[in-house]
């Protein structure tokens, strides 16, 4: 489901196996989907502050450019632009 909100948008969906929270045995809880205005540029940006990647950049079947990051307390995160 997509929800709109002001600006900006919402995505649910089922969890991605490779896109769970920290920890070898952790319950999945959330995945975050960011919607930037370009992924290469957020990458890139990311990367320096030293983010570490989980998925590098890659184009979906549903219109998109994705990656996604591991922030500092290792939670999941996905970055996209759409094409």
């Amino acid at each position: 489901a997509e929800l709109a909100i002001g600006n900006g948008m919402v995505i649910l969906s089922p969890p991605y196996d490779e896109f769970q929270v920290p920890g070898e045995n952790a319950v999945h809880h959330q995945s975050l989907y960011v919607s930037v205005t370009n992924a290469h540029a957020h990458k890139a940006n990311a990367i320096s502050a030293g983010v570490t990647l989980k998925t590098d950049l890659r184009e979906t079947d549903y219109g998109a450019i994705v990656y996604s990051a591991r922030d500092f307390a290792g939670y999941h995160w996905i970055f996209a632009h759409s094409l």
